[in-house]
């Protein structure tokens, strides 16, 4: 088996971040473990003055693909990362983000690392996960490390370690504070753990005929999610790291043989089970005790390994305060809440803005959580009305156009308060629901509207439904809607189920798709949403022609833009086909989950679509 390692550390950026101390070395420690298991090592890092360019490691990984000689290879960071939106991480290079070419589009190399036809492939990131106060997202234009190519045969199984969880994209970190938090603590716990300590990690498997004691990504994973915790509290007691990972590969793939002058006496065991039952930390056994008593008050971390993921999909609060679950087959997310009164908040804003639509609006928008200035719709004899009622702020759009064309995309044009605002799809006798906590959008979502055919269905789906929106509502709010390949298509078909009471359920499915590599996954929902008479929306129509070349390239999908943030790291060629007014307004997106621009980046995309600002 021909492995490979590209290793990169960055001390120091071009940015507001402070110099890291920990991040070179970490690499040149990380390069030395692959020379010992024999990778063949690419190490790329500043700590003797040399700069990292994105350049360096596209061509690095680029050879190891070309070659199509290497059955696995490892990819690791250590630096400064941020966090863009759910399941969209940029790592920061040596110029970034003077030159905002100078970062690595993590998501999207992700996806592109699928194409390969390396059979495993991993990302370790040691790096923060934060969006800093005086750091604007559209100041970087990050790039992909894995060439672009149709995919092949066999599709490689990615598996993905993070230093710690997402942190909350409407929590602005100053840097000095992601400074603080980055102690190379992953590197240092990876690579004793890979070692083979302790030993109830070292699993056997024949490999071409020899026995060999191996650490795989599965038991290293649930290790890592105890081992980095414990690290980061013997440095502080006020210092809290918890890693994130995501895991695809099995035994017979592995990351480290421990080596013979490394092995430890006691024989291999089932190192999976052996963490399950004695090295878990409590909050792995409070997963499986939660249904005996637990206090409302309690703390619950979800923790991030697989085996301790709770069913977010069908969480139901009662009122005790304790989650439970209803079906057998949960839908699993990566996500971490330490205290369920929030997530108990979350939902019932969800429920509540849900409820707060009026009865007069035919196809429209209801707004919660913020004021509107005004809207404005495109179509020919568009009118837009705007009202307060039940506590909301009310959007009625009515256009002829609407009438006549149903499933042309048309966009509506919602000016917050604040000057800020979204840019949405319009859907004929639908009402979109827009819920805004802190001065950020949580959540979009749509329902049939009241007197048609179909919202009498809804009607009784309506509890189901909401807790579909509420699963992606605080998975995203908590910075991870990104699932195991089993969860996200697990996942995805549970969300999908809905997706014609709420087209933004099969908007969130495709994504999930995605995540796990299904590309039938989401040319299902594609062709689904083709047949209907709602538009297709823009980011189902963009990943579905990414991965069937005979789908039209075409912007012509509602709103001509992502409406999910993450989706602006996805674009590939499509950002080529994107006129200047929308390369400019991206520079002025806000973290999020759900596309949102800053008010430079409203009057940006008024004045082009409507030739001024103002209604």
């Amino acid at each position: 088996m021909k492995r490979a390692l590209v290793a990169v550390g960055v001390n120091k950026t071009a940015s507001v971040f402070p110099p890291l101390n920990a991040a070179a070395q970490g690499a040149i420690q990380m390069a030395d473990w692959g020379k010992r298991q024999g990778f063949d090592v690419t190490l790329l890092h500043d700590g003797d003055g040399s700069k990292v360019s994105i350049s360096d490691v596209f061509s690095a990984v680029n050879a190891i693909v070309a070659a199509r000689v290497y059955s696995q290879l490892i990819v690791y960071f250590s630096g400064h990362g941020i966090l863009l939106s759910p399941d969209a991480e940029v790592w920061l290079l040596s110029g970034a983000i003077a030159n905002p070419n100078e970062a690595i589009n993590v998501s999207g190399s992700i996806v592109a690392a699928r194409t390969s036809a390396i059979p495993h492939i991993v990302f370790v990131s040691d790096a923060c996960r934060s969006m800093p106060t005086n750091f604007r997202l559209g100041l970087v234009s990050p790039g992909l490390i894995f060439p672009s190519a149709n995919p092949k045969a066999p599709m490689p199984e990615v598996d993905v370690f993070y230093a710690t969880l997402p942190g909350d994209p409407a929590l602005e970190v100053p840097p000095d504070e992601a400074e603080k938090s980055f102690r190379g603590l992953l590197t240092s716990c990876m690579l004793k753990a890979l070692s083979g300590v302790p030993a109830t990690l070292i699993e056997q498997t024949n490999d071409a005929g020899t026995v060999r004691r191996v650490v795989a990504s599965r038991p290293l994973k649930i290790h890592l999610a105890r081992a980095v915790p414990d690290a980061a509290s013997a440095v502080s007691i006020a210092l809290r790291q918890d890693p994130d990972a995501r895991v695809e590969s099995a035994l017979p793939k592995y990351l480290a043989e421990v080596l013979a002058d490394r092995a430890h006496s006691e024989p291999p065991a089932d190192g999976l089970a052996l963490l399950k039952e004695k090295l878990a930390p409590m909050s792995y056994r409070l997963a499986y005790s939660w249904k005996t008593a637990v206090s409302p008050r309690r703390i619950i971390e979800r923790t991030q390994f697989e085996t301790a993921d709770f069913g977010l999909g069908d969480i139901v609060l009662m009122d005790d305060g304790i989650s439970r679950s209803e079906t057998s087959k949960p839908a699993r997310s990566k996500l971490k809440v330490q205290d369920i009164g929030n997530v108990k908040q979350s939902v019932e804003l969800i429920l509540k803005s849900a409820k707060r639509s009026s009865g007069k609006t035919r196809t429209g928008f209801n707004v919660y959580g913020t004021s509107l200035r005004y809207v404005r719709s495109t179509g020919a004899d568009s009118h837009c009305e705007v009202w307060e009622e039940n506590g909301a702020s009310q959007v009625s759009v009515d256009s002829g156009y609407s009438r006549n064309s149903p499933n042309e995309p048309r966009a509506a044009l919602l000016r917050f308060g604040d000057g800020s605002g979204m840019v949405l799809s319009v859907l004929q006798w639908f009402i979109g629901t827009v819920v805004v906590e802190r001065g950020r959008v949580s959540t979009v979502n749509y329902a049939p509207s009241r007197g048609t055919e179909i919202h009498r269905t809804y009607q009784s789906l309506a509890p189901d439904i909401d807790r579909r929106r509420a699963f992606v509502a605080i998975a995203a709010k908590h910075g991870s809607f990104r699932l195991d390949q089993e969860a996200a298509e697990g996942t995805a078909s549970y969300l999908r189920s809905m997706k014609k009471f709420d087209p933004t359920l099969g908007l969130y499915a495709a994504y999930a798709y995605v995540q796990a590599g299904n590309d039938q996954g989401v040319l299902s929902i594609f062709d689904y949403m083709r047949i209907e008479p709602e538009p297709v929306f823009f980011d189902v129509g963009m990943l579905a022609a990414q991965r069937n070349k005979k789908l039209p390239q075409s912007l012509d999908f509602a709103p001509w833009m992502p409406m999910l943030t993450q989706g602006w790291l996805l674009l590939g060629t499509f950002e080529t086909l994107m006129p200047d007014v929308l390369k400019v307004a991206h520079k002025h997106l806000i973290p999020g989950l759900w596309t949102t621009f800053s008010a430079e980046g409203m009057n940006v995309l008024e004045e082009a679509i409507f030739g001024g600002v103002g209604p």
